[in-house]
């Protein structure tokens, strides 16, 4: 995950230290965008000068997007035409071999435009024109400049990535990972025509990529990114650096065939270098009778093949010393892969059992925490011979553990304790035993008791198998959108599997399943990122402003006028907002003054209306709630750039439709709404409810086993409904333009960080104010009541760890750490997502509570009171 440290260094510096072609160089400049740039500069060091260019010329509202290439070329052709250090002294080393030039030179409006306005755009077109443009006149300068001199110059032109017709990279699509190379100059050989008749040539005639199989009649050569490494350092003639895992690819240059067997040796020695530092680490940490070497090239054959080679190169056969030395290296890159993954099967072992009694200890806790189940009085057995030699070889294996751990890296080490201390944990003791046998014991009576109802069971059944389906839907989902909608369908159906879920009024079960429905349409759709559509934002928020006043006019009461006309406020600024996204979808408004205007409403909105929540919103429970959702629906609305705010307001209905089914069963006194229910206080809401859930219940009840699921599928179904929007490879920067049109990177991720926050905030709110009405909570921290609702917080919490534990070890299964940088980088953030689920729902939850009765004029009151209390 390259991206993440980078933004945490403020994309300054390389977060990772490695040697590079540029290290080696006795002198190189670069030019170009700021945060590439200057991410090659090694620290402490001279011979490597970086020129960023200005921060005004990576705005992406400017009419002129190729400025940025322009900018980089005048300041190379300028340092040509005015330092002759680039000519001077060529053949100059310096005392730790470095030597040779280097000019890199980073054009990055190709990457800026086909972001923002996607490669079949105009303005896409116009850059690759004038790219076409400015490497000529390059090429054109150092051919010119380097007449007369004993300059021998190499040119390379690439790309690091490719880019889909939406303007996302980093997954592995042909599209993605299939870049132009132009290769030419000193050192390098000249085109291969190809021997063919003119019908094997035509258009017609395409490889696996989609591209003609010849390059005007020309061959075409291919190597993989990583041999631009070895084949630059070639090129310059200094060492490969130790770092690169390229192969050298000899065809390319033109220099003896002896030259090019030195090359290929010394590119194995390379990689070989890299292979015994990872065996030794290996070897060091594993018992020597149970570590089992790379078979394909073990340590006591290498010099046998060495030999076999130099006899080769001495006899003059370099053709066959250049295969072995390639198949030497190549089995050398696999051994590097066997040990990177030596231990996998063994540590992936120790993490899902940590999963697996992490969840049983948390069960077992939860359970006895219950005051209406008994411990049992076990006999003597739970201090038995057996119990003893369990813990014994539990320790026995921690010390070795123990003893190995200087070989081993902290996480390593941790991940085979930590099973071990859950084990002694729920072993160590005879009352830890008791806990676990009372559970498994009352669980198994449970379920298989004689006089068990048919119904019952085939209740529990029915809703073990949905909620299977549901958890394995929203698993397969993080891969396959349509199964999210599946999900949904699923979800709708629900008060027929449930019957303590079924509402009573036929129209609220109707709106539910539309609801349902309808937030199941949005995972077919295109992934945001994909298309823009400015038009569609700007009429769901003009449909938005007026249910906005008219649900501010619903939970309002008749005397509280300043909340009706803060309710007329935030349409007009919900309306403000979209007319903002509209505006900025015209380049005459990106450009001009209006934008400033723009920038500085959006900027306020998200700074003052969480305070005017807190400072005017009354602290009961349905204006609280209305006003936050305002709150998280005006950012993402500003941020939108498709279909999000229409996603946002029907996920906005299904979780209102979850409260209201939640709390039905609730008997409010003198006929007071659940919308009028005071936050702040909590001694209103318990004596206004008449039937709450006994705190004595056991934790592990159908009722919040079902919170919880339904709070998981919610939580990801607002992450990924709209597709992977944590994803950079979906992210368009134009969904800022209300904020920023400059192309920086650390402010753009806080932006996203926030646009996926806003849905995830929202249901935290909803779900605090389901465990406040199911008694769950106390706003009071000094009373009894207090304690248990914070207890109950946790129990709730505990449930939902045990559910994101079965998800995480789903995910831990599919971790990757070859492919593509997506695929990586999906793979470890799916993992993350399922192991902070339980931590979002906790502090959502107290959050969320915050949200709904904080409020500044009663903290005043309080402390007003404590102080006069303390003086009487």
């Amino acid at each position: 995950m390259f991206v993440v440290p980078v933004i945490l260094k403020r994309w300054k510096m390389n977060p990772v230290e490695f040697d590079s072609v540029l290290n080696r160089s006795f002198l190189a400049w670069i030019w170009g965008y700021k945060e590439v740039v200057m991410s090659f500069v090694p620290p402490s060091t001279n011979h490597v000068k970086a020129t960023p260019c200005p921060d005004e010329l990576s705005d992406l509202a400017k009419t002129n997007p190729t400025e940025i290439d322009r900018w980089v070329v005048n300041q190379f052709l300028d340092f040509v035409d005015y330092s002759g250090d680039f000519f001077d002294n060529l053949n100059a080393t310096s005392s730790d071999y470095r030597q040779g030039r280097m000019i890199f030179l980073h054009l990055d409006a190709a990457d800026m435009v086909g972001h923002s306005f996607k490669p079949d755009s105009h303005e896409y077109t116009e850059v690759l024109r004038n790219l076409d443009n400015v490497v000529f006149q390059v090429y054109h300068k150092l051919t010119a400049k380097s007449r007369g001199t004993d300059s021998r110059i190499a040119y390379i032109l690439t790309s690091d990535h490719g880019m889909t017709e939406w303007g996302s990279h980093g997954a592995g699509s042909f599209h993605e990972t299939v870049t132009p190379l132009l290769i030419w100059g000193s050192g390098i050989v000249g085109p291969v025509e190809i021997e063919t008749n003119v019908n094997d040539l035509s258009e017609d005639k395409i490889d696996m990529y989609g591209l003609p199989v010849h390059n005007y009649g020309r061959l075409r050569r291919e190597i993989q990114q990583a041999d631009l490494c070895p084949l630059m350092a070639s090129l310059l003639g200094i060492p490969i650096p130790v770092n690169s895992i390229g192969q050298v690819p000899v065809e390319f240059l033109k220099i003896p065939e002896y030259d090019k067997a030195k090359l290929t040796r010394a590119n194995w020695l390379q990689i070989y270098g890299q292979l015994k530092i990872k065996y030794s680490e290996k070897k060091k940490s594993h018992f020597s009778i149970l570590f089992r070497e790379f078979p394909s090239l073990k340590m006591s054959d290498i010099n046998n093949m060495e030999n076999v080679c130099e006899s080769l190169i001495s006899s003059g056969k370099y053709h066959e010393a250049i295969q072995k030395y390639k198949h030497l290296t190549s089995l050398a890159l696999n051994g590097l892969n066997y040990y990177h993954k030596y231990d996998r099967l063994y540590l992936g072992f120790c993490v899902s059992s940590t999963f697996c009694l992490w969840s049983l200890v948390i069960l077992c806790r939860l359970f006895n925490r219950s005051d209406h189940v008994e411990c049992r009085n076990y006999p003597s057995y739970l201090n038995s011979f057996y119990w003893t030699l369990i813990n014994c070889i539990v320790i026995g294996f921690g010390l070795l553990v123990l003893t190995f751990a200087n070989s081993w890296s902290l996480g390593p080490t941790v991940y085979q304790l930590v099973p071990l201390i859950l084990v002694l944990s729920l072993n160590y003791s005879r009352t830890r035993r008791k806990q676990l046998l009372t559970m498994i014991n009352y669980l198994w009576n449970g379920l298989f008791a004689k006089d068990y109802r048919v119904s019952s069971l085939y209740t529990i059944c029915s809703i073990t198998f949905a909620s299977i389906c549901l958890l394995e839907m929203l698993i397969w989902g993080f891969f396959h959108r349509y199964l999210l909608s599946l999900a949904c369908l699923l979800f709708a159906l629900w008060p027929y599997i449930d019957d303590s879920f079924r509402p009573h009024e036929k129209s609220i079960l109707s709106l539910w399943h539309i609801s349902c429905c309808g937030l199941g349409i949005f995972p077919l759709l295109p992934a945001i990122g994909s298309n823009m559509c400015p038009t569609i934002v700007f009429i769901t928020g003009l449909i938005l402003t007026p249910m906005s006043i008219i649900s501010f006019r619903f939970v309002s009461s008749s005397q509280n006028h300043l909340f009706i006309w803060l309710g007329y406020l935030f349409g007009f600024v919900i309306c403000l907002s979209s007319f903002a996204v509209y505006a900025m979808s015209f380049s005459v408004i990106r450009t001009g003054i209006l934008k400033i205007f723009i920038h500085i409403f959006s900027w306020s909105v998200i700074i003052l209306l969480p305070v005017s929540v807190i400072l005017l919103v009354p602290t009961r429970l349905g204006p609280r709630m209305i006003g936050w959702t305002i709150v998280y629906l005006v950012p993402l609305l500003l941020m939108s750039t498709y279909y999000e705010v229409s996603f946002f307001a029907v996920f906005a209905v299904v979780t209102y439709l979850w409260f209201y089914i939640e709390t039905k069963t609730l008997i409010l006194k003198d006929n007071i709404r659940v919308w009028d229910l005071q936050t702040s206080t909590d001694d209103s809401i318990h004596s206004a409810i008449q039937n709450q859930y006994s705190y004595s219940e056991s934790p592990l009840n159908l009722k919040r086993f079902r919170q919880s699921l339904f709070f998981i599928f919610l939580l990801i179904i607002g992450f990924f409904g709209t597709g992977n929007i944590a994803s950079i490879n979906s992210f368009d920067p134009r969904s800022t333009f209300c904020f920023t049109t400059i192309l920086n990177p650390a402010l753009m991720a806080i932006l996203l960080l926030i646009k996926i926050m806003c849905p995830m905030l929202f249901l935290g709110v909803i779900y605090a104010a389901i465990q406040l009405h199911n008694g769950n909570y106390s706003s009071s921290v000094n009373n009894q009541k207090s304690k248990r609702g914070y207890h109950s917080i946790l129990a709730q919490t505990g449930v939902t760890a045990v559910l994101s534990n079965l998800i995480a070890i789903h995910f831990f299964v599919w971790l990757k750490d070859e492919g593509s940088w997506l695929d990586i980088g999906t793979s470890i953030s799916h993992y993350v997502i399922a192991m902070s689920i339980s931590l979002a729902g906790f502090l959502f939850t107290l959050l969320g509570k915050e949200m709904l009765s904080f409020s500044v004029s009663s903290n005043i009151r309080q402390k007003l009171l404590k102080v006069s209390n303390k003086h009487v």
